[in-house]
């Protein structure tokens, strides 16, 4: 097959290349530049910006460390089905980690378990947005200030997102955005931490102060992986690499062993380029979720979370919720053989991560709600490469599983 829908992207061109490699002779510092760029954007008074969401994350949990005034408070409470990452940067901030159970149907807590909570000995609670779906931020609010917790916002997946009042990223203490290979915004690579607190701000600027830019050597590898990125992400092409199982294409990993730095001025000069373009992206990304959800939404034993929201989300992949695991995989590779990259997103629940069980504060609780997300859940496609032909295609063969 020589046309394959990647499961998703950012389309980069080699003139928004050429142009990051412009800007980057400038003077100044394009990286603190462009973190002060979206800091103005979501409203967020400090902006830092790292190679990545984990550094983003991990450099705030190290604030949050310092400036605890309880010593016993060593637990972070996240989702039970979300990315390996944050448990990554927990892992590696030496801070515990509770997963707490989450509802399929609306992709956040279940906020009876999470009310069941002890939270005696956590210092945060993070909040995910996944795949731009908000969480409910209000009852969260509550639940932090209820029980003298920093709240975190976790908008690694919802750039550009709105409840309506504030912007994704700022409705904690403390938020951090990813700019990764299939963001909303991507710089292929990259995170910001933002906040509004001057003490958390402060101990987040002494931190990252610690991490250096990439080199001249490291620039070089970044500018070659962003050029085969912009060129084999079109779908003409993307079947050459998903051919090709030994590259990982879309694992997530669990690796606490992340490496640490600051945001590359190269990728921080395609940030600038790609955020005059964060509307656009966005609204195709919302276009075409609606146009899946309402071609999907009759068919039987299918639901979508997220379609009861006021506002329209441009979901980074429209999760869809199949009736058990083996239908989801037939869906998977139904559609896969039909050119479009669909994806069961995360491999497992947090705790059933291999190797975690040395970090996690909480074993043998039950997580019921996010295995029924892990066995059913298939994310599809939403980026501006897809066609009205690839949505007829995803309808057809849907349509006929369900029915089978």
């Amino acid at each position: 097959m020589f046309f394959f829908q990647p499961p998703a992207g950012v389309p980069i061109s080699l003139g928004d290349i050429a142009s990051a490699i412009r800007r980057g002779a400038d003077e100044g510092s394009p990286a603190s530049r462009f973190a002060r760029l979206v800091g103005d954007f979501v409203g967020a008074e400090y902006a830092f910006d790292f190679n990545s969401g984990r550094t983003a994350l991990l450099t705030i949990l190290r604030a949050l460390t310092e400036i605890s005034e309880d010593e016993n408070r060593n637990i972070v409470v996240m989702p039970a089905y979300t990315c390996f990452s944050v448990a990554s940067s927990i892992a590696r901030s030496g801070l515990k980690i509770r997963p707490c159970d989450v509802d399929p149907e609306t992709l956040d807590y279940d906020y009876d378990k999470l009310n069941e909570t002890n939270f005696s000995n956590v210092i945060a609670l993070i909040g995910c947005s996944l795949f731009g779906k908000l969480p409910n931020w209000h009852r969260l609010r509550h639940i932090a200030d209820d029980n003298n917790l920093f709240l975190i916002d976790d908008a690694a997946q919802s750039f550009g997102c709105s409840d309506g009042r504030r912007m994704s990223g700022t409705m904690g203490d403390v938020g951090f955005f990813s700019f990764g290979r299939g963001k909303n915004l991507s710089t292929y690579s990259g995170g910001i931490a933002l906040t509004d607190n001057p003490e958390l701000a402060s101990r987040i600027e002494t931190i990252s102060k610690s991490l250096q830019y990439p080199g001249f050597a490291g620039r070089v590898v970044t500018l070659m992986k962003m050029t085969t990125y912009a060129i084999l992400l079109k779908p003409e092409l993307y079947w050459i690499p998903n051919s090709m199982p030994f590259l990982g294409l879309g694992e997530t990993l669990f690796d606490p062993d992340f490496r640490l730095a600051r945001l590359g001025n190269l990728q921080a000069c395609l940030g600038e380029i790609k955020f005059s373009q964060i509307g656009l992206l966005n609204s195709v990304r919302e276009n075409i979720s609606r146009q899946l959800m309402e071609r999907l939404k009759g068919i039987p034993g299918l639901f979508i979370p997220g379609t009861d929201s006021e506002r329209p989300i441009p979901y980074l992949r429209l999760p869809v919720l199949l009736t058990d695991r083996e239908t989801r995989e037939t869906a998977i590779k139904r559609l896969k053989q039909h050119g479009i990259g669909a994806s069961s997103m995360y491999p497992s629940t947090i705790d059933q991560i291999p190797g975690i069980e040395k970090y996690l504060a909480n074993t043998g609780d039950d997580f019921n709600g996010a295995r029924s997300l892990s066995d059913r859940l298939v994310t599809l496609p939403t980026h501006p490469y897809m066609r009205e032909k690839d949505i007829d295609t995803i309808t057809q063969v849907l349509t006929k599983i369900r029915h089978n």
